[in-house]
């Protein structure tokens, strides 16, 4: 029997997620992943991508001309980014973009799935949402209307987009939990943190907007990291001049820093491994935990590390067996202390991707 065709989209950011969706899917569906020429070397597979040679501003021309040869057209970053558009350009652009999704939903309504990275840019009526930021959520939310097939990052993510969405409206939709990485086996790693030495993998790229690193010099200021050889290694781009200012900032609390404009996969694993443990600086500002997931997750289970991370990123605590969650930072210190004195034993199962495999047939063409 062949396998129907399926086509992954990502020429944004999120590459590492999407290869290993596009791994996942492969499984079922005869897979290709379309890139664009610019992006085309973040993207490392040997056979099935598809490099749009031309513009990248052009690359939905490319669905829309050739969706019909395709059973799925799974969008990684759907229309998202810019979050909010600035000045004349980035607006016109963003209708631009609107009109072309909405051309594919119209051909291809039942063929399209999209993943949903956060989910306040979709509604207009989100308490934080400034109201000027407020009307290009009304064009989003449209999406959500025309689409069959929707990815959430998490279970969490997904009863509350249903909520959002309204029951009713979502009897006749696929809306299925896509986690940012699998265990594919069971592991259980015996942690405990070394007195003399320590290795702190931080993780997402460098940005004050997003990152609380006030949280991170407080805590290399306690009376705990005074005589211990501290090594810093933040494991997201380090490519602006706020990074290389926030680096140089750190170094009066570390014996070296560790920094990367860009960590193609192999790199990441390489130092991220390194670590003794990880830690998500995220802050509430930017709806981490109540409308979008953190990456923190999906790297702990690459790594194989434990995580600390703020108590609001996983309210449904859906990855407690290799995270700890702080509330502020006595309660941080206060655990780290805890791992230094006992060994603790954390597990990453392969229960999710079992359930992931099956709901893919549940609710998806295969035959």
């Amino acid at each position: 029997m062949n396998k129907k065709k399926f086509l992954l989209v990502e020429y944004t950011t999120h590459f590492r997620n999407a290869l290993d969706n596009f791994k996942i899917f492969q499984k079922f569906f005869d897979c290709y992943f379309l890139t664009s020429r610019e992006k085309q070397y973040y993207v490392k597979l040997k056979n099935k991508k598809i490099v749009f040679k031309f513009p990248q501003f052009l690359i939905l021309f490319y669905v829309i001309l050739n969706g019909y040869k395709y059973r799925y057209i799974y969008f990684s970053t759907p229309h998202e980014l810019p979050d909010y558009p600035k000045g004349i350009k980035e607006k016109i652009f963003f209708f631009y973009t609107f009109i072309l999704y909405s051309i594919i939903f119209l051909i291809y309504k039942k063929k399209v799935i999209l993943q949903l990275r956060s989910l306040h840019r979709y509604f207009p009526k989100i308490r934080l949402i400034k109201k000027k930021q407020r009307f290009y959520n009304i064009f989003r939310n449209l999406y959500l209307h025309f689409c069959n097939n929707i990815v959430c990052e998490s279970k969490y993510l997904k009863n509350k987009l249903i909520k959002k969405i309204g029951k009713k409206k979502c009897v006749d939709k696929n809306i299925i939990v896509l986690y940012y990485a699998y265990t594919k086996k069971i592991s259980k790693i015996k942690f405990r943190i070394n007195k003399k030495k320590l290795n702190i993998g931080i993780l997402g790229t460098i940005d004050s907007k997003r990152k609380d690193y006030t949280m991170l010099i407080k805590i290399l200021k306690n009376k705990y990291f005074f005589n211990k050889e501290i090594f810093l290694t933040f494991l997201g781009a380090a490519n602006t001049s706020l990074a290389k200012k926030k680096i140089d900032e750190f170094s009066k609390f570390s014996k070296k820093i560790i920094s990367k404009n860009y960590y193609t996969d192999h790199e990441f694993l390489k130092f991220g491994k390194k670590c003794d443990f990880l830690i998500s600086l995220n802050n509430k500002k930017n709806f981490y935990g109540e409308f979008r997931m953190s990456g923190c997750f999906g790297d702990a289970i690459l790594l194989k590390k434990y995580l600390f991370c703020p108590s609001f990123e996983d309210p449904y605590r859906e990855f407690s067996n290799f995270s700890f969650y702080f509330k502020n930072l006595g309660h941080l210190i206060s655990n780290i202390k805890f791992c230094t004195n006992k060994k603790q034993t954390i597990i990453f199962e392969k229960l999710k991707y079992e359930d992931l495999n099956k709901t893919i047939k549940d609710n998806f063409d295969i035959k």
